[in-house]
């Protein structure tokens, strides 16, 4: 079995895992900071940019219980983040109307409301939404399993790419490894690990298709 944590706008290789046959992801697990529960990384005319969603809290807290920070104006910086990075991508008129509603008009006060609410539009535009399976208590790891809650986990700019990265004593297989045309390829080449919209603002229908590469 593969955990995952709740991730924000989740990256190309955390949806590939997720879209694996026997996956969970735990939201009951000790919140981390600095990692992929409230960032993403998109690609931009500037280059690889973070969206982090801004918390409130400290010491150890349940990934279900953190509350969002809302007197930053982040849901209108990200929003027009995304819109400058994917407005020339060739599906952005097909799927920003089902991502705007979440940052024009909705308001969470928890993470995990927002997680999962991004989670279920990105998951119905891939056609995955079945896969998606939710542990609202701690999910123990059993020998074997690939746990994939460490805060380096899932990195892949760093020189520590998922192949090479341990977790649960075991090396953990790469299980996302095609490229394809990104908005600003011209200037960057092939960015790795960005999040999911990314993929599906660039490739559209086969996006799904080529998470199961």
């Amino acid at each position: 079995m593969t955990i995952l944590p709740l991730t924000y706008l989740g990256s190309v290789e955390w949806f590939a895992r997720l879209m694996q046959d026997d996956c969970v992801i735990d939201i009951g697990e000790n919140y981390v900071r600095q990692t992929a529960r409230n960032r993403c990384e998109i690609l931009t005319a500037g280059g690889v940019a973070a969206l982090a969603v801004p918390v409130h809290g400290g010491g150890k807290i349940a990934t279900r219980d953190v509350r969002i920070d809302h007197s930053k104006r982040w849901r209108h910086r990200h929003w027009n983040a995304i819109v400058s990075a994917y407005a020339g991508s060739p599906y952005f008129e097909h799927y920003a109307e089902r991502f705007a509603p979440v940052f024009e008009s909705r308001r969470f006060d928890l993470l995990v409301d927002l997680n999962l609410e991004l989670l279920s539009v990105a998951a119905g535009i891939l056609g995955v939404a079945e896969r998606v399976k939710i542990s609202e208590n701690y999910v123990v790891a059993s020998p074997g399993d690939f746990d994939l809650r460490g805060k380096k986990a899932l990195r892949q700019r760093d020189g520590e790419t998922a192949g090479a990265i341990e977790a649960a004593g075991a090396r953990i297989p790469t299980v996302f490894s095609a490229e394809y045309i990104q908005v600003f390829a011209d200037r960057f080449g092939f960015v790795p690990g960005l999040s999911i919209i990314d993929l599906i603002m660039c490739e559209g229908p086969a996006a799904a298709d080529l998470l199961y590469e």
